[in-house]
């Protein structure tokens, strides 16, 4: 079999996509070589912490404020490497530490796909703490396409109006997606389901550490995938 894949320590690439990778593991460019564009609409797989800190019920609450409370994640880089290289897939495995937690994570493009995978482990050490990852894409959109029981659901991805200002988190299945006339980018999940989306950014909720009423909820080992 005829190997279509590359891997650097920066770079993934097969025959539809080009991909690259900067030394914390985010994605800093994901060129579609078919039709010469642009993905990325800035640093894509970038996860952002905030303080976490919810109301009477912060096991199921998640506060609108949210977002103005970042905790820096700065750190040495991450440095990733090559542990696959074809002819299925091509993979660079990224281990970093967020905050008191420590991820690993590979980051996989299969032969003749379209899709790239982060399969994601997680010793989660956290106490009122959210974690997102982010993907900003080139895609122009008012509003974002979101899954639910049996099909989806068109929510805007602006807060010009009160009621969605409120809809600062919202539910979704196994993807959320934004669109635009023959042009498009998804970003889908096997087990997370809160999500965001403002302007041409994509943001998943990946992990929670509230306190009440389980002083230990969420703590320990976590794998999931996206993509």
């Amino acid at each position: 079999m005829e190997n279509e894949l590359t891997a650097k320590p920066g770079l993934l690439e097969n025959r539809f996509l080009r991909i690259a990778v900067d030394a914390d593991g985010a994605i800093t460019s994901i060129q579609d070589k078919e039709h010469g564009r642009e993905w990325c609409a800035g640093r894509a797989n970038e996860f952002r912490m905030y303080r976490d800190v919810s109301g009477q019920y912060e096991a199921w609450d998640l506060d609108s404020m949210y977002a103005l409370t970042p905790v820096p994640l700065t750190e040495r880089p991450a440095e990733p490497r090559v542990v696959a290289q074809g002819p299925l897939y091509a993979a660079l495995e990224v281990k970093r530490r967020l905050h008191g937690s420590d991820l690993v994570q590979e980051i996989r493009l299969r032969r003749g796909a379209r899709t790239l995978e982060f399969q994601t482990t997680v010793e989660w050490r956290e106490r009122h703490k959210l974690l997102k990852v982010n993907f900003p894409v080139a895609v122009h959109a008012n509003q974002a396409l979101h899954e639910i029981q049996f099909g989806h659901l068109a929510r805007p991805n602006h807060r010009s109006r009160p009621h969605d200002a409120d809809r600062f988190e919202v539910c979704q299945q196994k993807w959320t997606a934004l669109a635009e006339e023959g042009w498009g980018a998804a970003l889908l999940n096997d087990c997370k389901y809160g999500v965001n989306v403002r302007g041409k950014s994509m943001n998943l909720t990946l992990l929670r550490a509230p306190l009440g009423p389980d002083m230990t909820a969420d703590q320990g080992r976590h794998e999931f995938t996206y993509a």
